[in-house]
């Protein structure tokens, strides 16, 4: 009987000791699932502020390049106007050179007629004194 006391109380310390050993496990794998919850949470808010980031410099962006093409097109039209008003400007000298050709022909034609009517004086005078 002392045996069996003996062999029983054996079996009862070794079940004591695996299940402390068996506690110890647990404790120590429900702690590296906390450590893994706790390592996934940073990781998820890393990565929810990368988003952030990325969704303002995005914004950032896009408003940059809206500015810029309004800026495009604001040039663009300042340099359209100056086209069209230095194609005024050519065609005003255009025409004042056209009027100004017109009015040397003009005058060559004058010039002409004044000198034709010049030497038929000169031959009608020329003619009267003999």
């Amino acid at each position: 009987a002392k045996a069996a006391l003996a062999a029983a109380q054996a079996a009862a310390a070794k079940t004591v000791v695996d299940g402390s050993k068996a506690q110890e496990s647990l404790q120590a794998a429900v702690m590296w699932q906390d450590e893994q919850l706790a390592a996934a949470a940073v990781a998820a808010e890393r990565s929810e502020m990368k988003t952030e980031s990325l969704k303002a410099a995005l914004a950032v962006a896009e408003v940059a390049a809206a500015q810029a093409a309004e800026e495009g097109t604001k040039a663009l039209q300042v340099a359209l106007a100056k086209a069209a008003t230095y194609a005024e400007e050519v065609a005003a000298v255009a025409k004042a050179v056209e009027r100004a050709e017109l009015e040397t022909g003009l005058l060559n034609a004058a010039l002409a007629a004044a000198e034709a009517a010049a030497d038929k004086a000169v031959m009608e005078g020329c003619l009267t004194e003999q």
